[in-house]
């Protein structure tokens, strides 16, 4: 149950990817919400920092990567491209 992890997340940064932040209004689009889900989405959005494309953030993701397919770690496996984002 989502309340289980209150404890762990509250007070603290809300982060979300620009990925994420797309997922979600696409997901929302696909379901056909009206409305007032659409505005209670963008309202948790705007609640939440959104991380940006940069030069630094495309250095840490080419570590990461690089670091996931040396150690073999699955999230250096090809269908996992888009949770490393």
């Amino acid at each position: 149950m989502a309340s289980g992890y209150l404890p762990l997340v509250e007070g603290r940064a809300r982060i979300l990817s620009l990925v994420t932040v797309a997922e979600l209004r696409y997901g929302a689009k696909r379901a056909g919400w009206g409305g007032k889900q659409l505005q209670r989405l963008d309202y948790e959005i705007t609640r939440c920092q959104i991380v940006w494309p940069g030069p630094e953030l495309v250095d840490v993701y080419a570590n990461l990567r690089t670091w996931c397919v040396n150690s073999g770690h699955g999230l250096g496996h090809k269908e996992h491209e888009a949770d490393r984002r």
